[in-house]
């Protein structure tokens, strides 16, 4: 904590305001995620870290015992710092997450939901054009983002509720539905849980798989750790 020259330690409360603020954002977007989640049928488990690789670690490999769970990662410079650390052990630990920019998503993420930087960004420029121009800042209104962007683009749900034992497409009116989407080319990619919700033996498997690939449609297999879209992910069509 450093000292002026009086021997006051004014030059200490910006920092303190600063941190508080970040506090109080956090804040913000945990009660707002708490709110949601009971009618989403969910539960939220908030994890602190730090900017420290070893705390995202400890973090994210304690979360992964968690049964049936799911990363949503908030808007923060630690994730930015390490966005590369984030998408790596979301993979090793085969969590699916949901990231706040669409540039994870070009970097391997599997998913993002977050706000336009670019569209929040040109607001800003009319603000300081006006500011330029003689307006007082402080009369200036506050404007939430109105612009957001996704990494995935969700088409249509399909799923067989209920049904177990069926084995072929006709038996199945939710897999005939999204096969007929995907003779459409209603969709770039197909997302699965796991690879037994597509097909109950071999051969409807090697069906599916002929259907897609004859449409250039990729696939995502989250338990299987297959994405159709990367190079590794392709050796499965040849």
């Amino acid at each position: 904590m450093a000292r002026d020259a009086q021997g006051g330690r004014a030059a200490s409360h910006p920092r303190r305001i600063r941190r508080q603020s970040k506090i109080q954002r956090l804040r913000l977007l945990l009660a707002i995620a708490q709110a949601a989640a009971p009618a989403l049928a969910i539960e939220l488990i908030p994890s602190q870290i730090s900017n420290d690789i070893a705390d995202v670690e400890r973090a994210i490999e304690s979360f992964a015992r968690v049964p049936e769970g799911a990363l949503l990662v908030v808007p923060d410079a630690t994730i930015i710092a390490h966005h590369d650390l984030f998408i790596s052990l979301a993979a090793r630990y085969r969590l699916p997450a949901v990231y706040p920019w669409r540039y994870f998503v070009t970097a391997g993420a599997l998913m993002s939901y977050g706000i336009d930087n670019i569209d929040v960004l040109q607001k800003a420029a009319a603000y300081v054009d006006r500011i330029l121009r003689g307006a007082k800042p402080v009369d200036l209104p506050v404007q939430a983002p109105t612009k957001y962007e996704t990494g995935w683009s969700v088409v249509q749900v399909f799923e067989d509720a209920g049904i177990s034992e069926a084995k072929g497409r006709k038996d199945r009116p939710a897999l005939d539905a999204l096969l007929k989407s995907v003779a459409r080319r209603e969709v770039d990619m197909v997302a699965a849980w796991s690879v037994d919700r597509l097909g109950r033996s071999l051969t409807d498997l090697l069906d599916f798989l002929r259907e897609l690939h004859a449409k250039g449609v990729d696939l995502f297999l989250h338990q299987q750790g297959l994405d159709t879209s990367t190079p590794a992910g392709q050796q499965c069509f040849r």
